[in-house]
């Protein structure tokens, strides 16, 4: 009996040490992969915000403001929309017509508001969330990793055309 115990035992300790490492060797898979996601998710994030800003920098006046499209006219008297298409950021142009900027933003949520009072410096503030997609990501997870970004532009052309 003693004999049967003693040759049983090495080789449950071996499969216990392989299975730790395996299980070992994945979360430390997934967890670089979070890590890496989290943070392409929030650079996306703050690019697209960056474009925006960029964007709006010669507005000087707002024609269609709604929560997810945000219509204006430039300094170069275009027509400028900037709205979402499924997971990415359209920037059209009047003069360009039909042929929309595209930026591959992976974006789950766009949102345009004016903020402040009337009579109080024009101040846009833009919120977006992007999220990721499942072949991104390790594992079979139901929730996506999503990662926000906000800020406030003062729309100064706007403000001065106030004065």
């Amino acid at each position: 009996m003693n004999i049967t115990i003693d040759l049983l035992i090495p080789p449950i300790i071996i499969a216990l040490l392989i299975g730790m490492i395996f299980s070992t060797n994945a979360l430390v898979m997934e967890s670089t992969v979070e890590n890496r996601l989290s943070y392409e998710l929030q650079s996306t994030a703050n690019t697209v915000l960056t474009v925006i800003e960029q964007e709006v920098r010669g507005i000087k006046e707002i024609v269609n403001l709604e929560t997810d499209q945000l219509q204006f006219i430039d300094a170069a008297s275009d027509t400028v929309t900037i709205f979402r298409d499924e997971m990415s950021m359209m920037v059209e142009t009047s003069s360009a017509p039909g042929s929309p900027e595209q930026y591959n933003a992976r974006l789950y949520e766009l949102n345009f508001d004016l903020a402040g009072v009337t009579g109080s410096p024009p101040i846009l503030r833009v919120s977006i969330i992007t999220e990721s997609r499942a072949e991104q990501e390790v594992g079979t997870r139901p929730n996506r990793y999503r990662a926000v970004s906000e800020r406030d532009i003062y729309l100064r052309n706007l403000h001065i055309a106030q004065l």
